[in-house]
């Protein structure tokens, strides 16, 4: 069967192959005038056996020169793979071969699709080809795309919103409508109601409007609607529709144009008019317009209520206006106008009407903006009209405000700056008398701290006419500096230019300010000074530890011992820097305890008596009734001691320092002052001494850290700085007080508690500083862990050791056996030690905890509760192993139950 299939077909092939070369045919005939390009080809040697007229006229090639040619011939080089496997791969009888690249004669390239049918000639296999030129078709299609997408960005990219809905529900939206509507997304609004987006007073109206697009289909045209954003914010936006076809079905299309600044700029507009009819009623201002051709005046509805008139009454002619002047003024209306009809500027003046009802009114014109024709004649002159009846008599009330004003006050002549006029505030507030200063200049008065002052204030008021707030300095009569925000204003009193001046005293503003600043200063310092003293201390730790542990193991005698005694001497002095840097940037750990301070300068005083030496008279001045202080007994100790020390060396010839303590109850007028106290009950210990004392530049500096007056070696100039920092934490405040050659008196001021006198913290009745609990140590720097854990495990106890907070919480679960203590760091990465003992808590409910910190950063605010155990940094073995005993003392304790 299929070789009587392959018979039939090579029978048709033969017989296409007769047909096209019988000239006779009338298949040749429809070969060779088909208009469609054909050819046959050698199906081996794809060589061009014969060709149509139209091929001919397509290709630009004659059919010798097609004959002489193959398919490669007529094909870019790049395409001829593709051709050779296409061949190969051609089947028998009709084929679409798809689409080609065919180069014609000219070398332009144009796109085909190909058909072919497989025939033979002359005994050789051959193919019939039929070409169709797509390639004005293709620049179509793809001309098509280009629209489409350009259209599609058009769209995207249009700054109107636009939205496609399907019966109510948003189909598709462009990013314009998505922040339009206040989307995130243009996904945000897909799926939602269009409807939900007009504001509920428009939504019964575009609903009218979508029923008759709905029955018409034609476009809307765009109406101003007022909508809802997605976060409520009302909007107003034009909104046009029409019907579209959106991926093959009917759609509507709504295109929004964001109206909402100029509805706000519409609003604006109508209330600023609003506001401007208002303000011309309430002061009084009325324009006018004289058309000097017809004769004609033309008032606004204000002028009539100056005049007095009604427009019934008004005909319109300037010369009726000139019978309502008063006839003494008459004359400055007159003058006015020749000069505005000369082309002279005229300045604004005064004169009286006489109204109807026989009230005389003050008014002030104001503009006469002449208009010309082109051969510069006047053709109407306009102008603004004000009552100023209301201001003269304010006039005479402004006098007596201006001497009942609290704030310094003065009028001078422009001219020379003579004093004209001072109110009582200005003589209070620099001490002069009336008559000292009317009739002189300020310069006579000698005024100005600063001469750059007075030229500053004057050469802006001759610029603008006004000066606001100019901070100056200023001398009062006895000589006092004082400083100032000074305002003044041009003003014409009585026809003469004059200076009014009005300064508000700032001086203690100013003092507040600085205040300020210097708090600001000191906490910026304590807080870099606290971040370098916690890193130093865990550096220490291990010094002073590793130390110690070598001197355990060597002799007495050995050279090494002292050696290692140096370095623990020289660590513990460090540690001590640190700990001052820990307590002026205020996070050191305190043990707050109820006090009597009167016994704290008691205790220290005999101490006192030592160190300042004879040469110096030490008394006290006790209050018997003073009340209690909550604070750190030690660091108050040394709070005392720096500021004695600091006295001493304040008078090396000898001189009186003075301790002295009081109730103090702070009320709001020292608040006023000293702005960064609050207000209340305190106790106050002042120490006051009669030494060189000090001059501004030094008290400003004084609380900072490494600052100090002494020579080089004498002084670390942390001493004040440890005072600033106890006092601060312990939520109190300093003062100084000096003068060179004066002393110098410092004031404590401490919240004064009602709190009883509690009892110290019990301390663990266990000796021994060995044990066999388990402990898990958490702590972030590898150095300080390795020691801990070295001098714990040859304790005697057993410990598990981690770098990191959960690593530490895995093997507290992980671990079978008991765990009694949790020895950790309190800030570390990820998560600080109070929360890692919260969590292991909560598995291990029986656990202890000890926390190593060098400062305060986790307590409130860096006082030490009384369920907190602290092993402060840097520390000792032997305080380390004192700490844990501590720690574990209840564990022990409910063992030997």
């Amino acid at each position: 069967m299929a070789k009587r299939k392959l018979a039939v077909r090579n029978h048709r092939g033969q017989k296409a192959g007769r047909l096209l070369r019988t000239s006779d045919a009338p298949y040749r005939l429809l070969f060779e005038k088909n208009p469609q390009p054909m050819w046959v080809y050698d199906a081996q040697s794809l060589a061009f056996l014969a060709v149509n007229q139209a091929a001919m006229d397509h290709y630009g090639y004659s059919r010798e020169e097609f004959l002489r040619m193959t398919g490669g011939d007529i094909r870019p080089a790049e395409d001829l793979p593709a051709l050779l496997e296409s061949v190969a791969k051609a089947p028998q009888g009709l084929e679409r071969a798809g689409r080609w690249r065919h180069r014609k004669k000219d070398g332009s390239l144009i796109e085909v699709e190909i058909t072919s049918h497989d025939l033979e000639w002359a005994g050789r296999p051959a193919r019939l080809v039929a070409i169709e030129d797509i390639t004005e078709r293709r620049r179509a299609e793809q001309s098509l795309r280009q629209n489409q997408e350009s259209y599609r960005l058009l769209v995207e990219q249009s700054p109107d919103a636009i939205l496609v809905h399907r019966r109510g529900t948003i189909i598709f939206a462009n990013t314009s409508a998505a922040a339009l509507f206040g989307a995130s997304s243009v996904d945000e609004l897909l799926g939602k109601q269009h409807l939900d987006f007009v504001h509920p007073d428009h939504r019964e109206a575009v609903k009218q409007r979508i029923q008759a697009f709905s029955v018409d289909f034609v476009s809307v045209r765009r109406n101003e609607t007022r909508l809802i954003r997605l976060d409520g914010r009302e909007i107003y936006a034009e909104v046009a529709a029409r019907t579209i076809v959106y991926q093959g079905e009917s759609a509507s299309q709504l295109m929004f144009r964001d109206v909402s600044q100029r509805k706000k700029a519409e609003e604006d507009l109508r209330q600023s008019e609003a506001r401007l009819n208002a303000a011309q009623a309430i002061a009084h201002v009325g324009d006018w317009s004289w058309d000097i051709i017809n004769d004609d005046l033309t008032w606004s509805a204000e002028m009539f209520r100056i005049y007095g008139i009604s427009p019934q009454e008004f005909d319109g002619k300037p010369a009726s206006v000139g019978k309502l002047i008063h006839p003494d003024d008459v004359w400055l209306r007159e003058k006015s106008v020749r000069d505005l009809l000369g082309g002279n500027s005229v300045d604004p003046f005064e004169y009286r009407i006489v109204r109807p009802d026989g009230h005389e009114r003050v008014v002030q014109v104001l503009g006469g903006a002449v208009e010309r024709d082109r051969a510069g004649v006047p053709v109407r002159i306009s102008g603004v009209v004000l009552d100023v009846t209301e201001r003269k008599k304010a006039e005479e009330r402004f006098y007596k405000a201006f001497h009942a004003s609290p704030e310094p006050t003065t009028i001078a002549t422009a001219s020379e700056g003579r004093y004209m006029d001072v109110n009582e505030s200005f003589l209070r507030v620099t001490g002069y008398g009336r008559e000292e200063v009317i009739g002189r200049t300020s310069l006579e008065l000698k005024f100005w701290e600063r001469p750059e002052d007075r030229a500053t204030l004057l050469e802006r008021l001759n610029k603008d006419a006004s000066v606001r707030d100019l901070e100056i300095t200023f001398r009062t009569k006895s000589g006092e500096q004082r400083t100032a925000l000074d305002s003044a204003e041009l003003v014409d009193i009585a026809g003469e230019k004059c200076i009014l001046g009005i300064f508000k005293d700032i001086t203690e503003q100013r003092s507040l300010e600085k205040q300020l600043r210097q708090a600001q200063k000191m906490e910026a310092i304590g807080q870099l000074s606290g971040g370098i003293a916690h890193d130093f201390n865990n550096l220490l730790s291990v010094i002073i530890g590793y130390a110690e542990l070598l001197e355990e193991h060597l002799p007495q005698g050995d050279p090494l011992h002292k050696n290692c005694e140096q370095i623990t001497k020289a660590g513990r002095s460090a540690a001590s820097l640190t700990g001052q840097l820990l307590a002026f940037s205020r996070q050191q750990v305190l043990e707050l305890k109820v006090l009597d301070l009167n016994a704290v300068v008691r205790h220290v005083e005999k101490m006192l008596r030592r160190v300042i030496g004879e040469h110096i008279d030490l008394q006290t001045a006790l209050t018997p009734t003073l009340g209690w202080v909550k604070a750190d007994q030690g660091q108050l100790e040394q709070v005392i001691i720096n500021l004695a020390v600091n006295a001493r060396d304040a008078m090396p010839n000898g001189g009186k320092l003075t301790i002295e303590t009081a109730n103090i109850d702070l009320d709001q007028d020292y608040v006023r002052k000293h702005p960064l106290q609050p207000p209340g009950p305190y106790v106050l210990l002042a120490v006051s001494d009669t030494g060189v004392g000090m001059e501004a530049e030094t008290q400003a500096r004084i609380f900072e850290p490494f600052f100090t007056t002494k020579e080089m070696g004498k002084g670390t100039g942390l001493g004040l700085a440890t005072v600033y920092g106890v006092v601060k934490q312990s939520g109190g405040f300093i003062w100084v007080y000096s003068e060179v050659g004066h002393g110098t008196t410092f004031k404590i001021y401490l919240p004064r508690t009602t709190e009883a006198v509690g009892t110290d913290r019990p301390v663990s009745s266990v000796q021994l500083l060995r044990g066999t609990e388990t402990v898990l140590l958490v702590e972030d720097e590898e150095a300080l862990r390795e020691f801990t854990a070295t001098v714990l495990t040859q304790n005697g106890y057993t410990v598990l050791a981690s770098e990191r907070p959960d690593k530490a919480i895995d093997i507290a679960g992980q671990h079978h056996g008991p765990i009694h203590l949790l020895l950790t760091d309190v800030i570390m990465p990820g998560m600080n030690g109070q929360a890692l003992a919260g969590s292991l808590v909560a598995i291990r409910p029986q656990i202890r905890v000890v926390y190593m910190s060098g400062y305060s950063g986790f307590t409130h605010p860096g006082l030490l509760d009384s369920n907190i155990i602290l092993l402060p940094k840097p520390f000792t073995r032997e305080a380390l192993l004192h700490k844990v005993r501590e720690g574990l003392a209840p564990v022990a304790e409910s063992k030997a139950k």
